[in-house]
């Protein structure tokens, strides 16, 4: 959700602090835009099982080394809160694509699409940054392409209240009025409901 450029799995050894333990063996794993929280959440299993499997192998031998961490920079991340899931569109598109794949899939990034006098959430999953302009919300194409505050954000995989996971241009697909709808600013809606189309 920062937008951090790296991430990665240390192997350690426990001590009484919280991740306070020297570390034997680390892999640091670069963070691609496309990827969402559940994405490297996958990747970096596979690496904690290989980083195991050598750590096993270096007790085995007895060559296996600890450093001690730097104090530098250590803090804890807090629990997310609901409140943290909601969409605010004027951002720039990139902290948008970054909140909403630190969220992704679980609990998942939300904003209210405004339909006349009607609310929908819809949870959105996946994203690219594009450059395009408009209101920060409004949706420009029928390629599910929304405005942020600085460039837009075209949505690649969202679920509408209900409903399946689905690409972006399904959500839109034959509902010709949700093209110049707008989801809400952040803490601006009332309680969503669900559209009928």
């Amino acid at each position: 959700m920062a937008g951090d450029g790296e991430t990665g799995v240390d192997r350690m050894r426990i001590e009484e602090g919280l991740d306070t333990g020297p570390v034997a063996l680390r892999a640091i794993v670069p963070i691609q835009p496309a990827d969402t929280a559940g994405d490297l959440t996958q990747s970096l299993a596979k690496i904690a099982a290989k980083l195991t499997v050598r750590g096993l192998d270096a007790v085995e031998q007895g060559s296996l080394m600890f450093r001690e961490q730097s104090n530098l920079g250590v803090c804890y991340a807090r629990k997310i809160g609901k409140g943290e899931a909601e969409i605010d569109w004027r951002h720039s598109a990139v902290q948008v694509r970054n909140h909403i794949h630190g969220l992704s899939p679980t609990p998942g990034a939300f904003s209210n699409l405004s339909i006349g006098s009607r609310l929908e959430r819809v949870k959105i999953l996946r994203v690219e940054a594009i450059a395009a302009k408009g209101a920060p919300g409004m949706i420009l194409d029928t390629q599910m392409t929304v405005a942020c505050g600085e460039g837009a954000i075209r949505i690649l995989e969202g679920q509408r209240a209900g409903r399946a996971t689905m690409a972006g241009r399904e959500i839109v697909r034959g509902e010709q009025a949700l093209l110049g709808a707008t989801f809400t600013p952040a803490g601006k809606s009332s309680s969503p409901r669900q559209a009928q189309f």
